[in-house]
């Protein structure tokens, strides 16, 4: 019997999030479910992106990490805390978030007219933000850190206000706490103390190895033993990049993509689109931006167009039917 893969049932709500109490809009004959209210449809990234259309957008991402510290050395108690990320996993989570969001540019704007059509967006980290002054920035924010459900990848929807949350990534926070602590070593100069570290290191790539591995053995029904010397046995810093075409790799890219297209404004959708609720094992699970999730998102970017203040109401923005791909 295909079971369902809860690792991939990436919930786009909390208990401070609404996502899954979306409004319906509608543009001619469509209607389309949203992952945010309308009255608030000015905090989605499809809102940011199709303001003032001659500007030049750059999407801005800043990764934070989670850190826990004890509130003193007599207390238990732990405050936690964000911290910049290590530049290893900000530079890859950059890469993905690019490729999500050409995927669903692309995918979009099959089904949009060319006066309506999704710019390009430039996606550069927040440290890179002083090479960009005179581009129209949009801020966008990914945090590394636990999540209660072990087995979640990504999370991501809007707080009660209306505004957008911060695309979450649990499955990274061992490989986040290895690269920070791997940076470290470069300022250490005491034989045990440098000793104690490297063990650290270890411990967090093994469970980063252990979490990647169990994973990929319940998606696609495999040992986690063999695919936890897979990792091993191989390099195990290269099976996540977004240039890796790793099974893991392959998990992280689809989650990523889904979660981005609920920042960008769409709720969930079919079975056979990225926009699932959750992924079955089967040949036919997509991990790219399909047709139908285009055509999606292209109601949600002609609703916003034909509800702006200046909108042209005799030439109003309708989606086509079918992809016009050239």
């Amino acid at each position: 019997m295909k079971k369902i893969i809860l690792l991939l049932v990436t919930l786009c709500c909390t208990g401070m999030l609404y996502a899954e109490s979306p409004d319906k809009i509608k543009v001619g004959a469509y209607e389309e479910n949203t992952t945010w209210k309308n009255t608030a449809l000015d905090q989605t990234l499809l809102w940011d992106i199709l303001q003032d259309p001659a500007s030049r957008k750059v999407l801005s991402v800043n990764v934070q990490a989670e850190r826990r510290i004890k509130n003193s050395e007599n207390s238990d108690e732990q405050e936690t805390l964000f911290v910049p990320a290590a530049p290893e996993i900000t530079q890859q989570v950059v890469a993905y978030i690019q490729r999500a969001l050409q995927e669903w540019r692309t995918n979009t704007n099959y089904f949009l007219p060319d006066n309506y059509k999704l710019p390009y967006v430039v996606v550069i980290s927040q440290e890179e933000e002083d090479d960009f002054q005179e581009e129209q920035i949009i801020p966008y924010s990914v945090l590394i850190t636990t999540d209660s459900d072990r087995r979640v990848v990504g999370r991501a929807g809007y707080w009660a206000d209306g505004s957008r949350s911060a695309m979450l990534l649990p499955i990274l926070r061992s490989l986040e706490l290895y690269f920070s602590t791997k940076n470290r070593l470069a300022y250490i100069t005491d034989d045990k103390q440098r000793r104690f570290v490297e063990q650290r290191m270890q411990n967090y790539l093994e469970n980063y190895m252990h979490a990647a591995a169990d994973m990929v053995a319940n998606q696609y029904d495999r040992d986690h033993e063999k695919e936890y010397a897979n990792f091993r046995d191989h390099d195990p810093l290269e099976a996540w990049t977004e240039k890796s075409f790793s099974p893991f790799a392959r998990i992280l890219r689809t989650v990523i993509i889904h979660e981005f297209g609920h920042h960008l404004g769409l709720g969930h959708g079919g079975s056979d689109t990225i926009m699932a609720r959750s992924v079955n094992e089967k040949p036919s699970s997509k991990t790219h931006v399909t047709e139908t999730d285009g055509q999606r998102m292209a109601v949600l970017a002609c609703y916003i167009h034909n509800n702006q203040p200046d909108a042209d109401e005799a030439n109003s923005c309708t989606p086509y039917k079918k992809p016009h791909k050239k």
